[in-house]
């Protein structure tokens, strides 16, 4: 679709059109609200399980508690302050800590996967924008992001755009693009395996370090 004139198309809610035809996205409240709610019973059963297994039972509800209201204080902050434009001046990215922003001339090819295969069912759609090398400048997932919002921001970017036709893993996006996805998405049990071998050889080095200086 093109966007020569973004004022003459509708798009997604909560989408703003300046007049200087930048074109600002916000997180969908809606959408996140509803995958939320899927998270897996297994994974909410176990860290219930593991706070009550706690000798103090009110610290426990504490904690619980306490964890729950800044998840929520969290959310709040991020979708007041959660936003992307897309206009003549390039990406503008700003979410609960970083603001990003890249040219026009910077941008390379934009990835979007309509129908992402992942183990968590929430993130089904992501978007990445790559920079000239290939290399990630931005990322998008559900549950924040739904695939029309991704599909109308790929569609404002004007860049080429790759998208993949069926189920596509990060993995499979990764073959294609080496830079445009972190391992952490791509291979989350390597991911995994490679953390705790940095954090068990800290804990090593320390423990050597402390023999060495008794």
């Amino acid at each position: 679709m093109s966007t020569t004139d973004p004022h003459r198309y509708t798009w997604p809610e909560d989408t703003v059109v300046e007049p200087d035809g930048t074109i600002v996205f916000r997180p969908s409240w809606e959408n996140y609200r509803a995958k939320f709610l899927r998270v897996p019973a297994f994974l909410m059963a176990i860290v219930a399980l593991n706070l009550f297994r706690m000798d103090d039972l009110r610290l426990a509800l504490a904690l619980l508690v306490v964890s729950l209201a800044g998840a929520a204080a969290g959310t709040a902050l991020y979708f007041r302050r959660a936003l992307t434009s897309v206009g003549p001046r390039g990406l503008v990215r700003r979410d609960l800590i970083r603001n990003t922003a890249v040219p026009k001339e910077r941008l390379g090819e934009v990835i979007f996967v309509r129908e992402l295969a992942h183990y968590d069912p929430r993130i089904d759609t992501t978007l990445i924008v790559t920079d000239a090398q290939g290399r990630k400048v931005a990322m998008f997932n559900g549950p924040f992001w739904s695939a029309d919002q991704l599909y109308a921001m790929a569609s404002a970017l004007q860049q080429p755009t790759w998208q993949p036709q069926g189920p596509t893993t990060f993995r499979q996006v990764r073959e294609r693009y080496p830079a445009a996805v972190p391992l952490l998405y791509a291979r989350p049990v390597l991911f995994a395996f490679a953390l705790a071998g940095i954090l068990l050889g800290v804990i090593v080095t320390i423990a050597v370090a402390v023999v060495v200086a008794a």
